[in-house]
């Protein structure tokens, strides 16, 4: 069984970790929009936040997502795609 110094010591690169993509991030209130994916919406939601957020592009793996290509003219792309488009 592991002591709680070791736990704590296992954690804190995750938590170091965690806290870099945090310290990058910015709370947003999502756009209003008409329904796109009536079969998901929680899919309109990520739409709806990178409209708030003004994204450059939509990254996903949710082939509803994918299908739409783009949404106000943000592309949606997987991130394999994305990879892509800005390794050298």
């Amino acid at each position: 069984m592991r002591t709680v110094r070791q736990l704590v010591g296992f954690c804190k690169p995750l938590i170091n970790y965690v806290l870099g993509y945090a310290a990058l991030a910015r709370l947003i209130e999502p756009a209003v929009i008409v329904p796109v994916v009536e079969e998901d919406p929680d899919d309109d939601a990520v739409l709806a936040c990178a409209v708030a957020a003004q994204a450059e592009a939509i990254v996903s793996g949710d082939s509803r997502l994918l299908d739409l290509k783009e949404y106000e003219k943000i592309p949606v792309v997987t991130a394999a795609q994305l990879v892509a488009q800005i390794a050298p």
